[in-house]
């Protein structure tokens, strides 16, 4: 038996080594201490080019019946849109080529 007390003498304690638990102000205070990054000259950085025409619109939806449309965008919310060249909507995520 004492060879047992003997070995939890000679084990570390970790409930001592434990950050006490911070209260949420002083955990808000300590986030605030965070230390600021380096500015950035963007001007210096060469970006890759950036593909803005990212959906393509399926055949089904380019077929809609324009009337169809207008009745759906009446019934989801009175949706109004403006612009030239404009998309159906989608009336489902397998319109967007998702499965």
């Amino acid at each position: 038996m004492e060879n047992n007390e003997e070995n939890k003498e000679d084990m570390p304690d970790f409930e001592q080594e434990k950050e006490p638990e911070l209260d949420f102000f002083a955990k808000q205070r300590k986030m605030a201490e965070r230390k600021e990054l380096a500015q950035v000259d963007h001007s210096k950085i060469q970006y890759e080019e950036v593909r803005f025409n990212l959906y393509r619109e399926a055949e089904e939806v380019k077929n809609y019946n324009p009337k169809d449309v207008q009745k759906y965008r009446k019934e989801a919310g009175d949706i109004k849109v403006k612009g030239k060249d404009l998309l159906n909507p989608v009336f489902n995520w397998y319109h967007c080529g998702y499965s």
